[in-house]
């Protein structure tokens, strides 16, 4: 077992390592935690864990280990977008079609930290978007992104939705389609 602010929110959380998977809860800084998060080791019986700085990249890392040696598993934040396009079909010019919903996933224990969500490309006025993100995710977390269509003028409409993150600063795109008629 290890205790650490392990998703750089000031509270203490607790990692246990029990037979081939690792647990991680996530403290509330109350004296309770959120539901746990477990993470499969390829190891045949965890028997330790330890945390550290091992990769250099500013966050813990959580090493587990076993009979056959030691797993580390990175607390770096990663991101899923789903759907990784959206194609609004064919709208008339001047209307709204309804909205449609890109949800963004963190699947890691590090909270990921958002920058900006926002719409680019050739005709980033055809589309507009509301988020429930805020600023960031916490490491298991979800937010939604809803973005609706009203073209400007007849044609094919393109843009895409961009999330920037401070995760290397790394940015996500959404390819977004419609059809003005």
């Amino acid at each position: 077992m290890a205790v650490a602010d392990l998703d750089g929110d000031h509270h203490q959380d607790v990692m246990v390592g029990l037979a081939d998977y690792v647990s991680v809860m996530l403290g509330r800084g109350d004296g309770s935690f959120q539901n746990h998060i477990d993470y499969m080791v390829s190891r045949a019986s965890v028997t330790g864990v330890a945390l550290g700085d091992f990769s250099g990249h500013g966050a813990l890392d959580l090493a587990a280990s076993g009979g056959s040696g030691v797993q580390l598993l990175r607390n770096t934040a990663v991101s899923a977008l789903l759907p990784s396009s959206v194609d609004f079909g064919a709208q008339a010019v001047g209307t709204t079609r309804g909205a449609q919903v890109v949800t963004i996933s963190d699947p890691a224990v590090a909270s990921l930290q958002l920058k900006a969500i926002s719409i680019a490309g050739a005709n980033p006025g055809d589309f507009s978007q509301t988020s429930t993100c805020g600023s960031g995710l916490q490491g298991g977390a979800h937010c939604v992104v809803t973005v609706t269509f009203s073209p400007q003028a007849i044609g094919t409409r393109t843009a895409s939705l961009q999330i920037g993150a401070t995760v290397s600063g790394a940015s996500y795109r959404v390819g977004l389609a419609g059809l003005g008629k």
